[in-house]
């Protein structure tokens, strides 16, 4: 599957491919968050943050609650220098997943 090829460029760390493999994959299954977070995890590793936040906020469309994309798009959201938006992201991560290393991590900076 799309995902699983993902993964296999993922873990080559080959952030390009992988994410032109998880673009196809939207292409069968547009609505995906999933899909949808795993490219804008992708973007951040390349360095979009740009790109990154549009597919996380899609990603949140869909799927509200999803604590790894909240986390994902408050991290976006600390390097513009906006900390009070990004604090209030890591509190609704926070809620579902209150023991994650990277959540305290980022509200530390």
């Amino acid at each position: 599957t799309y995902i699983e090829l993902g993964k296999v460029y993922t873990a080559q760390l080959k952030y390009r491919e992988a994410i032109e493999v998880y673009l196809e994959g939207l292409d069968f299954s547009p609505e995906n968050p999933e899909i949808l977070t795993t490219i804008g995890l992708l973007y951040i590793r390349a360095g979009e943050n740009f790109q990154a936040f549009q597919f996380l906020g899609n990603s949140l469309t869909h799927d509200p609650e999803n604590s790894k994309t909240i986390l994902a798009a408050g991290s976006i959201i600390q390097d513009k220098s906006d900390h009070d938006a990004a604090l209030l992201k890591y509190r609704i991560a926070a809620v579902d997943n209150p023991d994650s290393a990277e959540l305290w991590n980022n509200i530390g900076m």
